[in-house]
């Protein structure tokens, strides 16, 4: 039982013996009172084990099969897709073999097995900087003289930099 469980356990516990309510028995699990009284009839019904999650200790029903997994791996370094990268196999998989898995899966199976990728990702290209805009102030002052033709003092503290 982990310490979490046995928290949940002590303090319904001490509700069942009636040293706090259920609303406190709620609080200090940060749960709901309707989900507090659902662990008071499972503790009343099971005991101890009432609290232990059913599911621990099983496998998930979305995982997928060892077969799977060593057939998947068996076909990634067999000839016939030697070349192809995650994206492209899982496609492949699903065409020619029918096995449907997304490329993260394939990716996930891969790394497990310590199968480095068929292709380095390239470096990032470097770029040239972009040429700023022009301040809302310069683009005012501009637009003023040449536009309408006035006269504006050049104030760096109303315009700032030019």
């Amino acid at each position: 039982m982990s310490k979490k469980e046995l928290m949940r356990y002590k303090v319904v516990s001490r509700w069942i013996d009636g040293l706090i309510t259920g609303s406190e028995a709620a609080e200090l699990l940060n749960l709901s009172y309707r989900q507090v009284c659902r662990l008071k009839k499972r503790i009343l019904e099971e005991g101890e084990t009432g609290v232990i999650h059913k599911n621990k200790g099983r496998k998930p029903a979305h995982a997928l099969d060892d077969e799977v997994r060593q057939r998947i791996l068996e076909l990634h370094q067999s000839e016939r897709y030697k070349n192809c990268n995650d994206v492209h196999f899982a496609e492949l998989l699903a065409k020619y073999e029918g096995i449907e898995v997304s490329p993260s899966t394939v990716r996930r199976i891969r790394l497990a097995a310590r199968i480095k990728a068929k292709r380095k990702r390239r470096p990032a290209k470097a770029h040239r900087p972009r040429k700023g805009n022009p301040r809302p102030a310069c683009w005012f002052r501009w637009m003023a003289v040449f536009i309408v033709g006035w006269r504006i003092r050049q104030n760096p503290c109303v315009f700032g930099r030019y």
